[in-house]
């Protein structure tokens, strides 16, 4: 058995024992494989974020990040094995270090924990736990998207107010609350608002489509000529 051979039965072997690897003996085509397994598994939350989060978020689009992040924070809980008096020290300097720029998300929090913890397990040879730990992160976002398309339906989606002429609205209260009622039957009346001039409904929904709405806008203003309608959104996805 060659020296390459050799090198590539001491990372199998360590792959399949989750217990404490002496960093010590580590050489460097060890730490490149461990490096390279910590980039799949950045690489993998990535694709994760991508399927899962992407198409409705709002933030920084952190996931850009989590192939460096996830190289950084393994070499670092790799080398900080080395000495105890350098993880001390290097706790001490990151205890200075703040970001000014909010995450925008919580979602982005979430995911950037996700890609320490797989660091984290990469550095300790704890391929088993990562294994487990995407896994189980796989299945949580599945039940998640799972429950919450489940309540979509209980939560309001969205709110749309009609404001008109107080006079007009007088004649037409019935009919257009009926109109609403048809045309978003999923739909809750929120109330109405009168004034000496204009009088407001505001009729929540869980979801419209756009050409729906479009439809319904257009039918209120050829009931009421005065008639000017507002469209707010809860959540990502009301439309």
């Amino acid at each position: 058995m060659n020296d390459n051979e050799a090198n590539l039965a001491n990372v199998v072997s360590q792959m399949a024992n989750f217990s404490s690897v002496d960093v010590n003996s580590l050489g460097v085509p060890d730490f490149l494989a461990v490096l390279g397994i910590s980039l799949l598994a950045s690489f993998y939350i990535a694709l994760l974020y991508n399927r899962f989060y992407q198409s409705r978020a709002t933030g920084s689009q952190a996931h850009h990040a989590f192939p460096l992040l996830g190289l950084s924070v393994t070499s670092i809980f790799i080398c900080i094995q080395f000495s105890l008096p350098l993880s001390l020290g290097l706790l001490g300097a990151l205890s200075i270090v703040r970001f000014r720029t909010p995450i925008k998300e919580p979602e982005e929090v979430a995911f950037i924990m996700l890609v320490i913890a797989s660091s984290i397990c990469c550095a300790t040879f704890n391929f088993i736990f990562l294994t487990v730990i995407l896994g189980m992160a796989v299945v949580g976002m599945l039940v998640a998207r799972w429950a919450q398309k489940r309540s979509r339906g209980k939560l309001p989606g969205g709110m749309l107010t009609i404001t008109l002429a107080f006079e007009e609205y007088k004649m037409i209260s019935s009919e257009l609350i009926a109109f609403l009622a048809t045309r978003i039957p999923a739909g809750t009346l929120d109330g109405t608002q009168e004034s000496e001039s204009t009088a407001t409904v505001s009729y929540s929904f869980p979801a419209l489509q756009a050409d729906s709405l479009v439809e319904v806008q257009n039918d209120i203003r050829s009931m009421a000529s005065t008639a000017r309608s507002n469209l707010y959104v809860h959540h990502a996805g009301a439309l």
